[in-house]
Parts: C-alpha cells; structure tokens; sequence
C-alpha cells in the first residue's frame, strides 16, 4: 500500500490543466455518509503563511472536553501559485508534512475551508478527506459558491446553500448577532450530521474550539519561520 507522502504525489499537479484534472479525479472518490456518534478525538486543521512559507498546523482535542491532546505542524515553500478555487493545492503539502507527525489519529477533521461547496465539489476538507481516509468537514468564514437566504440573528439557526439546485452545505449562525460560519461536508461525512458535530465543537467562539486553536498555533509556529 502506498504512503500517505506517495498518494499525496500522485495528486500534486505542475500546472492548471493537471489541477483541474485531479480535482475530477478526487471528486470521483468522494464519498458522503452519515457520521452520527460521539468522536473520542476530534482535529482541527489550519494554515498560516509567512514570506514564501506555508505553515500547516494541526491540533487533536479529546470530544468531550476540548482538551488538547496533541499539537503538530508542517513547514513548506509555496509551492503551486494562489488561484481561487485550487487552494488545496498551495496548502495542502504543508498539512500532510504535519499529519505525518501525528502519534494518534482524530476520529474526524475540521478544516479550515470548504468541503462539497466548491465549484467542482472538491475544497481543501473534501481534498484532506480524500487523501488521508478520513472524515472531514469544512467550516469557512466566507462564501465560496452557492446561494442562500442568511439565517437569523439566533445561534444554532442555519439555512441551506444551494448550488446547480442541490444543497452542498449550510450558513450556520454559531454565535447571537455574529457573522455566520459556513459548513459544508468534505468526505465520509453528510449533510445530516455536520450541523450537529459543528454545535458540539462551540463554546463560547464563533469558530469551533479545534479549529480556533489550529489557527492559533499556525500563527505562533509561523513566527518560527
């Protein structure tokens, strides 16, 4: 069986035209299914950059809790140029540099990003998932695609995103009067479950406490660069 570092090559393209192509490739190997359950470990995964560094961080929390169980990280050369919609690209090989260190694996991803609301149904926690067999899900700050109505002013309360007529995620209120967060699933994960595993990782954030703390340790390990 091939190593995560030699599947990862074979999805690392040299130009658009390949990236397009392994984005058809990943999407071909979605799959989406329900994840219900209590997840005894739960990561958050993130990424930070500095001059020409990509820093990717990730952190492991215990379910119940929210403790910190494990923190690791990557550090690359930007490598593939930013062009929107191919993010997974750019960040991606930082990320699988830190997923390599880790001593015990997650029950399942949060990424910072999006997972089927992408144009070709492939962001970067659709891209992670794919590649490392594991369920994911994405939980972005902004729009990508899609339409929706925005939810009202209530944490918990959410609507649907509509893309080509088919929901690929929600805009979901995390907070009272804060911007929404926008979910979406990425891979082994559906629509029916990620509501509910994203409203178990809040406390008193807007971001879901695995993510807020991958993010905080992508920006203090960037300052190591």
């Amino acid at each position: 069986m091939k190593s995560l570092i030699d599947r990862f090559r074979d999805y690392y393209p040299e130009n658009i035209k390949e990236a397009r192509e392994i984005q058809c490739q990943i999407s071909s190997l979605v799959k989406l299914k329900s994840c219900k359950g209590n997840f005894r470990l739960i990561g958050g995964i993130d990424t930070a950059y500095k001059n020409d560094r990509v820093v990717g961080a990730i952190c492991i929390m215990e379910g119940g809790s929210y403790e910190i169980v494990e923190k690791v990280y990557g550090i690359i050369d930007k490598g593939f140029p930013y062009v929107p919609t191919y993010l997974a690209f750019r960040e991606v090989p930082a990320i699988i540099r830190a997923f390599d260190r880790l001593k015990e694996l997650p029950d399942i991803f949060l990424v910072d990003g999006h997972g089927i609301c992408h144009p070709k149904g492939v962001g970067i926690a659709t891209h992670i998932g794919v590649l490392i067999g594991i369920p994911t899900i994405g939980v972005a700050k902004s729009r990508l695609v899609g339409n929706f109505v925005m939810p009202s002013n209530k944490k918990g309360k959410y609507e649907p995103i509509i893309l080509h007529n088919n929901t690929v995620g929600f805009v979901f209120r995390s907070r009272d009067n804060v911007k929404p967060i926008f979910i979406s699933p990425g891979h082994l994960t559906d629509l029916n479950c990620i509501i509910g595993i994203v409203e178990k990782s809040l406390k008193k954030y807007r971001i879901p406490e695995p993510l807020r703390y991958a993010h905080i340790f992508a920006e203090e390990m960037k300052k190591e660069v």
